[in-house]
């Protein structure tokens, strides 16, 4: 299993986002990512924990990959907005290609646009060069973190 070495020429730029993952982000493998001119990029190494019964990289681990990486483009060129988060208003994606297991998924992830409140998001998985996966997304910036419904200490 290939691994980024964060303190080569290789890993620079690369931080690991999910270093104390809680919830269902236990489920997933070490994802790493780093700032592009265009957005972003990410990288991670599907293990066993990702696969189906082909023995392949299972569509729904794409599929929360790729939904959990949307935020990048924001997040690393500092423009999340005053809540500090997003909410997935819709996600679409489309399935190229089967990815195998132990070989890493780098993913491109841009902002094509961006408003007051939403951002408009593409990005592609790719594994050796060919594209595995495509998704779209539309984000809205959160005013704050706060669920509905919960009462604050500011009331």
């Amino acid at each position: 299993m290939e691994t980024l070495k964060l303190d080569s020429p290789q890993g620079a730029g690369w931080r690991r986002i999910n270093e104390t993952p809680a919830g269902y982000g236990r489920t997933m493998p070490p994802i790493f990512a780093r700032k592009t001119d265009a957005g972003a990029e990410c990288w991670v190494v599907p293990d066993e924990s990702s696969s189906n019964y082909q023995g392949l990289v299972h569509g729904a681990f794409l599929a929360s990959l790729g939904e959990q990486v949307l935020y990048l483009p924001l997040a690393l060129h500092e423009r999340m907005g005053v809540g500090g988060g997003t909410l997935t208003v819709d996600f679409a994606m489309q399935y190229l290609a089967g990815a195998a297991l132990g070989v890493p998924l780098v993913g491109e992830v841009e902002c094509i646009r961006e408003t007051g409140r939403l951002a408009f998001i593409r990005g592609t998985l790719r594994q050796d060069g060919e594209a595995v996966m495509g998704f779209t997304a539309t984000l809205r910036k959160l005013k704050s973190r706060t669920p509905p419904g919960t009462v604050s200490e500011n009331g």
